[in-house]
């Protein structure tokens, strides 16, 4: 009864795949180059592992490997004894009676491979749980998550041919076709001018949502949550690295029900503002929205959070307030840790198909210039954020710097970067005093002043497309 015990617990492997994939390159150069993505470590024999590895390098050096090349390769290394100076390899090449089904024996030597790998992962995970060394519970978690999500990352990758891409991209317009010409690609952020600009929030997008402290860029993110969860009923999240989730609630019951946070914060309501109150707190209740205020700023525990998340229940947005303040440590330096940080935040935004807006704030160097307005060099800590970002926004208020300005009340949100659209600015009604952005009223014109060289950035031209929507907000950050 042991033995039979010990012989299930053999690793996951198939000695006649991988037989049959090493005699099929030695046949064929062409059945090579179908399963080339395969490594050594996918082999389960040793000497298996050892010829894949020398058909690989004969394969860089651009030389034959066939059973006497091969033979001789492993000869003039003194390893002949493991391939029985050749005769194996003769015997590999013999007992393969086609190269046609290489493919699908690699598939069976990756399969075995990726439940070994699940073993491996799964053994260490539990050595972990067992020994934690003084590491937290979550932490080791964070670990086993990214363990798991190599895994998958392993799975290769098909080539398609263009035909087959260009049908889903033709079900894919077909299908917005049907809902209203003009309609935009992604989830609306509830802003017309800027939707217009970057045709929505894209599933696997990174928006990096940028500006200077107190411009509103946590407001502006908060209400964009607020909109796909309350008005389009998807399922939104909020990672707040220095507030606490009441206050991020408080924030948002001001926004929906138009409420002085001032008020709320001494709690001096009106009979009509306990009414909005009342209502505004309704409608939140049944919103799809979670809020957190993570115990660890390493970025690998926020996504290890969200992972569980979207597997609990699929995800649209994702709100990380902000990037500079994810611990970083590890990292070589400090722009090293923030470069990191927003490629996983990337990735994650792939892998689960969500929109992750990301705040980040912008260096001092913007408010050296006359022109105030932030640019892409702006971004605080590592170039590596424009590289990562899909979609750039920069939240600009110009009345923080010109109290008479005449774009008071308003404020410009810079498109500095888009993958899918083109730069522009729109511009939104600051009532960051009831912690929201508004869309602005077809006949807002800057009030007129003595300073000419204030004049108001280019709209993005939305009104002539007779847009009607009302957006949601949120507060100052």
């Amino acid at each position: 009864m042991d033995g039979a015990i010990e012989h299930l617990r053999v690793p996951p492997h198939s000695v006649d795949a991988e037989r049959a994939v090493l005699g099929a390159v030695m046949l064929s150069e062409e059945a090579y180059l179908r399963v080339a993505d395969l490594t050594d470590r996918d082999f389960f024999r040793k000497d298996h592992a050892l010829i894949w590895r020398a058909v690989q390098y004969m394969a860089e050096k651009e030389r034959p490997f066939d059973a006497v090349t091969l033979g001789e390769w492993f000869n003039a290394r003194g390893a002949g004894e493991h391939v029985d100076n050749g005769a194996y390899l003769v015997e590999l090449a013999g007992s393969t009676p086609s190269a046609a089904n290489v493919r699908g024996y690699a598939d069976i030597v990756r399969d075995k491979a990726l439940l070994r790998g699940l073993i491996d992962a799964g053994t260490k995970i539990v050595g972990d749980a067992f020994n934690t060394e003084g590491r937290e519970p979550t932490d080791i978690l964070a670990s086993g998550q990214a363990l798991l999500g190599d895994l998958l990352k392993a799975k290769p990758c098909e080539l398609e041919p263009a035909a087959v891409v260009l049908r889903r991209v033709l079900d894919t317009l077909q299908a917005r076709a049907e809902n209203g010409p003009g309609e935009i690609a992604g989830l609306s952020t509830g802003y017309p001018e800027i939707d217009n600009l970057i045709h929505g929030l894209q599933p696997g997008d990174l928006i990096v949502l940028a500006g200077r402290p107190g411009m509103g860029k946590s407001t502006l993110a908060q209400c964009i949550a607020e909109h796909i969860a309350i008005v389009q009923r998807r399922r939104a999240a909020i990672h707040s690295l220095e507030m606490p989730t009441e206050s991020l609630m408080g924030r948002s019951v001001c926004s929906v029900g138009r409420i002085p946070h001032d008020s709320l914060e001494r709690a001096d309501l009106s009979d009509e503002e306990w009414a909005k109150l009342t209502a505004a707190m309704r409608d939140l209740k049944d919103a799809p929205i979670v809020l957190s205020r993570p115990r660890s700023a390493r970025v690998q525990q926020i996504i290890a959070q969200t992972q569980r998340e979207h597997a609990d229940q699929p995800l649209a947005v994702v709100v990380i307030d902000y990037l500079q303040l994810l611990d970083t440590l590890g990292a070589e330096n400090k722009n090293v840790g923030i470069g990191e940080a927003s490629r996983l935040l990337k990735l994650m935004a792939v892998n689960l198909g969500v929109a992750v807006i990301l705040l980040s704030q912008l260096s001092r160097d913007c408010e050296k210039r006359p022109n105030k307005r932030p640019v892409l060099s702006d971004l605080r800590d590592s170039g590596s954020i424009e590289q990562d970002a899909d979609v750039v926004l920069f939240v600009y208020r110009d009345e923080q710097y010109n109290p008479d300005s005449p774009d008071k009340g308003t404020a410009e949100v810079i498109v500095g970067k888009n993958r899918r659209g083109r730069l522009g600015t729109a511009r939104l009604r600051s009532r960051l005093d009831i912690c929201r952005f508004d869309n602005l009223s077809a006949d807002w014109r800057p009030a007129v002043t003595d300073q000419p060289e204030s004049k108001p950035p280019r709209r993005s031209g939305w009104r002539a497309r007779n847009h009607t929507h009302t957006a949601r907000t949120g507060t100052d950050d």
